[in-house]
């Protein structure tokens, strides 16, 4: 068992994996998320205040909530502010087939759900700004932040797109990998309620 995963892990690290994921690669080991870096908040805090009038305590943000980016237009981006909804994270590549294929799925499920889901893109695996922006153009509802860099991939522990990960309102993971568009749209008008 150790050597399996050992050669899965090479085959990984290799590059072997790639755009068009099929099904079920989400059950395939990932490397351990890097630990807490530069674009991760601090363990204290809370994301937002209570609504005005309220006498509700500020929602706390759970760890996996806890890091920044930047948009694809250049604003600051805090993943904090997305605690108290469901949200889903998009790992996109702008020459990635299987990407474009559901960005129109994913806008239709941003615009369904305004307000209620959150749903964040996060390119990476390119350094080509002007490809990263014309791709995100074509999506709608969606914020999409530019991680050329690969910090958040990193966090995430995604070595591999598009796949997603999907946080309910408590902050507890309940998806991650590849998803077909009807399985993505079930988990997330299940977290909708």
């Amino acid at each position: 068992m150790r050597a399996l995963t050992a050669l899965v892990a090479a085959l990984c690290v290799l590059g072997l994996a790639g755009c068009g994921a099929e099904a079920g690669s989400s059950a395939e080991p990932r490397p351990e998320p890097a630990p807490p870096s530069a674009t991760t908040e601090p363990a204290t805090g809370s994301s937002e205040p209570a609504a005005e009038g309220s006498d509700a305590p500020p929602i706390e943000a759970a760890e996996v909530l806890r890091f920044t980016g930047t948009t694809v237009a250049g604003e600051p981006f805090d993943g904090t502010s997305l605690a108290g909804k469901p949200a889903v994270l998009w790992f996109w590549a702008p020459w990635c087939r299987t990407c474009k294929g559901q960005a129109p799925n994913i806008s239709a499920l941003a615009e369904e759900y305004a307000g209620v889901v959150n749903i964040v893109g996060i390119a990476g695996l390119s350094d080509d700004t002007a490809g990263i922006a014309d791709f995100a153009e074509g999506t709608s509802g969606i914020t999409n932040l530019s991680d050329s860099e690969g910090e958040l991939w990193r966090r995430f522990g995604i070595i591999e797109q598009s796949v997603f990960t999907v946080i309910d309102r408590h902050g507890e993971v309940v998806s991650e990998g590849f998803l077909e568009d009807d399985e993505l749209n079930d988990i997330v008008g299940a977290l909708a309620g």
